[in-house]
């Protein structure tokens, strides 16, 4: 049992706390080190410094290794103190004695040792555990220069370790989370360069790693300063805040929705492709315009033959009223019959053009194929539009055949007649009273059918929509009609496998071509 006496030389470490007091009234005598009179003054410095210290420290003196240490190692020695006081290592540590004798000796050969977050497994409590330090064993040089005890500096870093594995492992965990998401995602230092990415962003650009990691975001996508993007990142990066933006990306072009979130390296970036979902997007914007430029366009065509009946039966109602004995005049019943004949017959191919997009539309445009001459058919076509052609005062075209006599293939008859049709009533309505031209060509597995007039020719701004819905062939004189033949015209050709287009010069007229498969027959 150590002995509570006082040692006049050491009173003065009594008022560093609870080891100062310890150190001051220990029974130094039963130990080697004997009479603390006779200690020598670099041990007494070194004490005193160690006490007044506030971090963990141990001296370890003479050969004998006598231990002394200050309040702040108390925690680590659990219920090892207050016999450790004067004790030796390798009782108060031997569990680790094997370990850390090695070190005592190369500290008394001049040495510096120092580790960090060293594990170490220590009897703490009565229990063996695990725990980590860093420690320096430095040692106390005498005044002649040799060792005489050894210094050490300890702070139990335990819980940093464990919590840098534990970040460890859920970095790492998240890690694989983003190499196997399918989000693109990427991430910047504070100076813009970028430091991780991940294999959906790679993929969806097309890069290799090597082509961002270390770069800045500026020197791989430079079209990126000034966009939306720029303001989205500075945003996240300057201000801090989340930031999600829609934009378009020149680099790649296609249009990209972008979230930039901040961390305190700098900022995340996680965006996904919508160029598909824009297409869509911008595809039923135009359905929608394309809607009400159809109920605009077909409420006033509509409107405008159902007006004029209207009318003509309103006079005629009223003079049948009236008693007006003109009103059953046999040329007065003509004209009104005529005129609601041709008024319903209006009617009728308004009708059909709507119904036939309708079909387009939803897919259900069906071609009945049949045996017959084309060009017979041709002619026959001609001789049921007479009354265009006298309207007009046209006498009916030249119809001009090569390469063959007959022209005998499977086609839809109905929707053919609906083609060539629609091409002479717009040379009539375009060709300013001129004669038109037809023309049909054999060459080899295909045949070639024209229209050409001598009118006002179509700009060449206008060619390439022309064959879309609600447009005519000119816009430089006013036309009745849905703007629909064209369109419908087109699609029932590409239904035959075929191509219809146009060659022009305004003012002088338009040609207008249709190319149908043929497998003439053996």
């Amino acid at each position: 049992m150590n002995i509570i006496r006082e040692n006049k030389c050491l009173n003065h470490l009594a008022h560093a706390g609870e080891m100062g007091k310890r150190i001051a009234t220990f029974d130094w005598q039963s130990t080697p080190l004997g009479d603390p009179s006779k200690w020598q003054a670099n041990l007494i410095t070194a004490l005193g410094i160690m006490l007044e210290n506030k971090f963990p420290m141990y001296i370890a003196w003479g050969q004998n290794l006598i231990q002394f240490y200050n309040d702040a190692y108390i925690e680590l020695l659990g219920d090892k103190h207050p016999k450790a006081l004067g004790s030796t290592p390798s009782v108060t540590w031997s569990e680790l004695w094997e370990e850390i004798s090695p070190l005592f000796e190369r500290v008394f050969n001049g040495e510096n040792v120092r580790f960090d977050d060293h594990p170490m497994t220590i009897n703490y409590n009565g229990r063996l555990v695990q725990r980590y330090f860093n420690f320096t064993y430095c040692p106390i040089r005498n005044a002649d220069g040799t060792v005489g005890g050894v210094l050490d500096t300890v702070i139990d870093t335990t819980s940093d370790v464990l919590n840098k594995k534990a970040l460890s492992r859920n970095e790492e965990k998240f890690r694989i989370l983003l190499e196997a998401a399918p989000m693109p995602f990427l991430s910047m230092d504070k100076n813009w360069v970028v430091d991780y990415i991940n294999p959906s962003a790679l993929a969806l650009m097309k890069m290799e790693i090597e082509e961002l990691i270390g770069y800045t975001i500026w020197e791989v996508f430079p079209k990126l300063r000034g966009s939306v993007f720029e303001e989205a990142y500075h945003k996240a990066m300057d201000r801090g805040e989340n930031a999600s933006i829609i934009g378009y990306f020149p680099d790649f072009g296609r249009w990209y929705q972008v979230w930039a979130y901040p961390f305190n390296q700098g900022i995340a970036v996680s965006f996904i492709d919508i160029n598909e979902s824009k297409r869509l997007e911008q595809k039923l914007n135009e359905a929608i315009i394309v809607r009400d430029d159809f109920l605009s366009i077909s409420s006033h065509e509509l409107n405008t033959p159902l007006t004029s009946l209207k009318i003509q039966s309103q006079l005629l109602k009223r003079d049948i009223m009236s008693g007006n004995p003109k009103a059953f005049e046999e040329a007065r019943i003509r004209r009104f019959s005529e005129h609601t004949e041709k008024q319903v017959s209006r009617l009728t191919r308004l009708i059909d053009d709507m119904l036939d997009v309708a079909r387009i539309r939803s897919g259900k445009l069906t071609i009945k194929k049949e045996l017959f001459d084309l060009a017979q058919f041709v002619k026959e076509v001609v001789i049921r539009m007479d009354p265009h052609f006298k309207v007009a005062g046209l006498e009916y075209p030249e119809f001009k055949i090569t390469g063959c006599t007959q022209v005998i293939g499977e086609w839809d008859s109905m929707r053919i007649e609906q083609v060539i049709s629609n091409l002479i009533n717009n040379a009539i309505r375009y060709g300013e009273g001129k004669p038109i031209a037809l023309a049909l060509e054999c060459k080899g597995n295909k045949i070639i059918f024209s229209v050409k007039d001598h009118g006002i020719g179509i700009e060449k701004s206008s060619m390439e929509r022309i064959f879309d819905r609600f447009e005519r062939a000119s816009e430089k004189q006013q036309t009745k009609g849905l703007g629909l033949g064209l369109y419908i015209a087109n699609q029932i050709i590409a239904a035959h496998n075929g191509r219809i287009w146009a060659e022009s010069t305004v003012g002088e007229g338009s040609t207008f071509y249709v190319e149908l498969p043929w497998n003439p027959p053996a």
